[in-house]
């Protein structure tokens, strides 16, 4: 059993359904007025829908914002970080936004607190039963929270552009990346099962194939599942002029083949 002031040290950012489980004696009246007690003094802080945070000894209650990653963490119980957030949260973004994207099965309205936007997104269908695949378990304040790996989010980003910060920005992370899992890349696109996906990521890789050692054999298992497909993707948006790659039945947008291939 926690003392209180333990397991605020112990949970930076946690539900009422945390609180509770850890003070099971105490009565849902008791716990109730306890945390409204502690919203009044200025122990802790909250960000809405139950989820609550500790402010620490001589900080501002009125200033003091919690770690964004940790309140994505408890805004939804199966919450994965993801998309251009997960990039940010494993340091290979080269711009913080304001927004954080987490991934769930069942998604809430969207939320903003002290200045930061919480931005729910489903899971895909394929990933029913399956919410942890290509999650990894990562520390802040010592707290273990979930987030895509690099070669989920680096897929995910192909996927849903608009999560992703821009494609000049998801270019920034690809470069950031030390190295990327081809096959885990590969598994996870067939378990997605969008033909479309194996042009976009195949077109990136090649581009990068140097630096991922994306090999020709890599690229002729790529191209063998984007043929399966007779229908033209789209790097960018529809609206976006751009030239046809025959190779993978992709338009890219102009400005993003004239930049040279690594």
């Amino acid at each position: 059993m926690f003392k209180n002031s333990d397991f605020f040290a112990l949970n930076p950012v946690f539900t009422f359904k945390d609180y509770k489980e850890n003070f099971k004696e105490n009565a849902l009246s008791t716990l109730r007025t306890q945390i409204w007690n502690y919203l009044k003094n200025g122990r802790i802080g909250a960000v809405g829908g139950g989820v609550y945070f500790t402010i620490p000894p001589g900080s501002n209650m009125n200033s003091y914002t919690p770690d964004r990653f940790l309140v994505a963490s408890k805004l939804r119980g199966d919450a994965v970080v993801g998309y251009h957030s997960a990039f940010e949260l494993l340091g290979y973004a080269t711009q913080v936004f304001n927004t954080v994207y987490y991934i769930t099965s069942a998604p809430k309205r969207q939320k903003s607190h002290k200045g930061i936007t919480y931005q729910s997104v489903r899971a895909r269908k394929a990933l029913k039963g399956r919410p942890e695949f290509g999650a990894e378990k990562v520390v802040r304040s010592n707290v273990k929270i979930s987030a895509a790996n690099k070669e989920r989010a680096f897929a995910d980003c192909l996927d849903r552009p608009e999560y992703s910060g821009g494609f000049e920005e998801f270019f920034k992370c690809v470069e950031a990346l030390p190295f990327l899992d081809l096959d885990f890349v590969f598994e996870y696109l067939l378990l997605l099962s969008k033909r479309n996906l194996f042009a976009k990521a195949g077109f990136v890789l090649e581009k990068y194939k140097n630096k991922f050692f994306f090999t020709e054999d890599w690229e002729q298992k790529f191209l063998s599942e984007r043929s399966k497909s007779p229908s033209i993707a789209y790097l960018a948006s529809r609206r976006e002029a751009g030239r046809l790659i025959k190779k993978w039945n992709l338009i890219i947008p102009e400005k993003y083949l004239r930049q040279e291939a690594r």
